[in-house]
């Protein structure tokens, strides 16, 4: 989902490809194949927890073994870079710790002197910034743009999952709150109700 959402906070300033390489089977070589045709300046790479939840060794080289396929500038999001920062040094020029949204807008537009929650390459080596970022308000961001999703994609899901919050003040032990913090955030219920709104009258959803 982050990944659609910041798809809908840079697509009116720039070029925007959205891909679900897992939802739409796609390989590495048709993965490879996409990214050469669309040249893109920035590739952001995010991966789920829950798609590899019980060896991060195996989602770690998941994510590696796509690194290179990628161009221009390479940022790594998600739970496992939030975790393990600097185990992705050699792949990616930069790893965001947290929520990403904000982060990569930031980054993309060349704004990010001041941010913190970061792994980068410099000449002098891999920097890690102390901290981890966080949207403070849910409803602040758009609708994520599921639209730039190929439409038979989305008409063959037999369920459409909208996230309604973030964060949790809890320490269970197999959580990644690395992730999404202790701060307990909620998107309002008119919000809500926009998006099972838009959902359902673009993507054929009944119910």
């Amino acid at each position: 989902t982050e990944l659609a959402y910041m798809a809908a906070m840079l697509r009116d300033k720039h070029e925007v490809l959205l891909v679900d390489a897992q939802s739409r089977d796609i390989d590495n070589e048709k993965l490879q194949g996409i990214i050469d045709d669309f040249k893109p300046d920035v590739s952001v790479l995010s991966s789920a927890t829950f798609q590899s939840w019980r060896c991060f060794p195996l989602t770690t080289r998941h994510i590696t073994n796509a690194a290179p396929l990628l161009k221009g500038i390479k940022i790594l999001t998600g739970p496992h870079g939030s975790y393990r920062t600097g185990v992705f040094q050699n792949y990616f020029d930069i790893v965001i710790k947290g929520e990403p949204e904000e982060a990569v807008v930031k980054i993309v537009n060349n704004d990010w002197a001041d941010l913190q929650g970061v792994g980068f390459k410099t000449d002098n080596g891999w920097v890690e910034r102390p901290g981890t970022n966080s949207v403070r308000d849910y409803d602040a961001l758009p609708f994520p743009a599921y639209e730039l999703l190929p439409e038979k994609q989305i008409r063959k899901l037999d369920i459409f999952q909208i996230n309604t919050t973030r964060g949790c003040p809890y320490v269970c032990t197999f959580c990644v709150r690395t992730m999404w913090g202790r701060i307990y955030r909620k998107m309002s219920p008119e919000n809500l109700a926009k998006q099972v709104r838009f959902i359902k009258d673009n993507f054929g959803f009944e119910r």
